[in-house]
């Protein structure tokens, strides 16, 4: 799948969970059918972030895994820099 031109496309977490940013905060989406539905919104923390996917029990793969650890670790350094 290739890389997203969206500027409000953070990253995929797995097929079904992906996060992007309305600039304010980072947002979980997951997919339901053909659709991406808002799960939460993040303007925190790394670990705020983590603690929402593990209670949406969305486990990231691989490319998952590699997309949260190039993030910082608050949402106002991501912003910073994008």
């Amino acid at each position: 799948m290739a890389k997203s031109k969206d500027p409000r496309h953070v990253g995929y977490i797995n097929r079904v969970t992906r996060i992007t940013s309305d600039g304010l905060q980072w947002i979980v989406k997951t997919k339901s059918g053909d659709r991406w539905e808002t799960r939460s919104f993040v303007s925190s923390t790394k670990s705020v972030l983590l603690r929402c996917l593990r209670e949406l029990g969305r486990t990231p793969d691989k490319r998952g895994s590699a997309t949260l650890e190039k993030l910082p670790d608050t949402f106002a350094a991501w912003a910073a820099k994008n």
